[in-house]
């Protein structure tokens, strides 16, 4: 049996299952992304704005705007056409998307660090930030 070191926890012991490094791997870039998808899923019956996503997790509306249409194009979440301001769900396309967000829900809790680190060391994660830096926003002088 393999005893924890001083100052080592059982969770710290534990590694993230393969699914959940999967999913993590081709759905989230950051965790940002991430704190987003699990608040409309703890409110699924909810129709959010960004604005209203950008006042609960106290962060940029345009950087939210950003990650609901990576979540968006992920079949992970949806916006209700037709609308003056749009409004978001947490809407899976499939089951299996539905049940990937459910682990790594599970996996948040239980192994927040190991998510983290999942999230930090994602090379897709990597190239978005880098990209980032190379978005051309528009002059306010014109």
């Amino acid at each position: 049996m393999v005893r924890p070191r001083l100052g080592e926890t059982l969770a710290e012991e534990r590694r993230l299952p393969d699914e959940v490094a999967r999913f993590i791997a081709d759905h989230i870039t950051s965790v940002e992304q991430l704190e987003i998808l699990l608040l409309l899923r703890g409110a699924p019956d909810d129709a959010w704005t960004a604005r209203a996503i950008c006042e609960a997790l106290r962060t940029s509306e345009q950087s939210v705007i950003r990650r609901l249409a990576d979540l968006e194009a992920s079949g992970l979440v949806a916006s209700r056409p037709g609308s003056k301001v749009p409004v978001y769900r947490y809407a899976p396309a499939t089951p299996s998307l539905d049940e990937g967000v459910a682990r790594l829900s599970a996996a948040y809790t239980e192994l927040r660090y190991k998510v983290l680190d999942s999230i930090f060391s994602n090379p897709i994660s990597d190239l978005h930030v880098y990209a980032e830096g190379f978005r051309f926003r528009k002059d306010r002088d014109g």
